[in-house]
């Protein structure tokens, strides 16, 4: 079973605002940091969902922003409180200089040996996501690199 608003806002609300609006979404990231959080709070909040009772708290995303090489930045926001499988510890905003977007999540699923961990998923509007594979380690930094590894190859 997994919390709705937090499946909601990681595989619906998210990849929408990053495919459909992802210039105007970093241009008001890089404005003003706090604002957007706050943006991102108030989204969480009007996510509907079908029991309204059922609703978390949104989240204290932390937010960092890093040049993973000479072409493209990722935006990557921790999310804390993430604790059940299909949640996303970590969420990556990855764009390009000519403004291509990428949607990519670290959410924590079960091995198969049964052992906790974290899967590194890539996420689409319109098709099945990618995955990248099954991880132990919930470092940010394996995050982190296993992205830079992900678009190093899609420059060769």
């Amino acid at each position: 079973m997994y919390r709705d608003d937090y499946y909601k806002f990681t595989y619906e609300l998210m990849p929408n605002i990053v495919y459909n609006f992802g210039p105007l979404m970093i241009y008001r990231l890089l404005r003003d940091e706090e604002k957007f959080i706050d943006n991102l709070k108030i989204e969480w909040s009007n996510i509907e969902l079908e029991n309204q009772e059922l609703r978390n708290q949104p989240p204290n995303f932390i937010m960092n922003i890093v040049q993973l090489n000479f072409e493209h930045t990722a935006i990557i926001l921790s999310i804390p409180e993430a604790t059940m499988l299909q949640e996303a510890i970590y969420i990556a905003i990855v764009y390009d200089n000519n403004d291509t977007f990428r949607y990519f999540t670290y959410e924590i699923c079960k091995g198969k040996q049964d052992e906790m961990g974290y899967l590194l998923r890539e996420i689409y509007l319109s098709e099945p996501p990618t995955d990248y594979g099954f991880h132990n380690e919930i470092d940010k930094e394996v995050f982190q690199n296993k992205l830079s590894e992900i678009v190093f190859y899609d420059l060769l």
